[in-house]
């Protein structure tokens, strides 16, 4: 009898809650990986994004759903990315919410980080189970590439630090090359200033004998001219 049913029309669902389905879990997730507080592995970020999950029930409030029945199967198709089907043949239970990080991070690429909150089973005991291979795999990437960024940071720092090493050992270079010019060209100028003080000391020497030796001879001509 369940499965000849069908039908369509609207329902309405007043103080509508799903449990543990914090809506705010994508975003304080994705704060702890950037900062972080969690590894960059699967197990990791679905084991934060279940504790952040169990933290509040997702209270929509009262909804509208356009409701149709085929096959036995109730389906509500409502807005806020919720919805859900009810076989009434079994009384199986299966119920989705969709979650958008909000707000999203400034330097998130591509389209809003999503996952799902999915509640199915029998309907007096439906097990959660949480859609989130998309979510995970862009936190993955965004932590990869946070990571690339951070070291390539590190290796650029290290290559401008090794850069003014360099420079400041060459200007070192430099400023003792300078002074060691600066010294030798004191010491040339002594030297020159010492050969030229012997120079002017041998002229005057020179200059002396020679005066000794004229007045010698101008002595042996008067002397000479005495005698004569």
């Amino acid at each position: 009898l369940a499965g000849g049913l069908a039908g369509g029309g609207s329902a309405r669902v007043r103080g509508l809650a799903i449990a543990q389905a914090d809506s705010q879990a994508p975003g304080r997730v994705i704060s702890l990986a950037d900062t972080g507080q969690i590894a960059v592995s699967e197990n990791d970020f679905m084991g934060a994004l279940r504790r952040e999950l169990d933290k509040a029930p997702l209270k929509p409030g009262d909804q509208m759903f356009e409701a149709t029945l085929a096959n036995g199967v109730l389906r509500l198709a409502g807005r806020e990315g919720i919805s859900g089907a009810l076989d009434l043949r079994n009384l199986a239970l299966e119920a989705r919410a969709v979650l958008t990080a909000a707000p999203v991070p400034g330097d998130w690429q591509g389209a809003a980080p999503q996952l799902a909150v999915v509640w199915k089973g029998p309907l007096a005991s439906p097990v959660r189970v949480i859609e989130a291979g998309g979510f995970v795999n862009a936190l993955a990437a965004r932590a990869i590439a946070k990571e690339s960024a951070r070291v390539e940071a590190l290796e650029s720092d290290i290559r401008e630090r090794a850069y003014f090493a360099r420079r400041q050992r060459g200007l070192l270079f430099m400023r003792l090359r300078e002074r060691e010019i600066a010294i030798w060209e004191i010491e040339q100028a002594k030297l020159a200033a010492e050969e030229e003080r012997r120079r002017l000391e041998e002229e005057r020497r020179a200059a002396a004998e020679a005066r000794c030796s004229e007045t010698e001879a101008q002595r042996a001509v008067h002397t000479k001219g005495s005698m004569d």
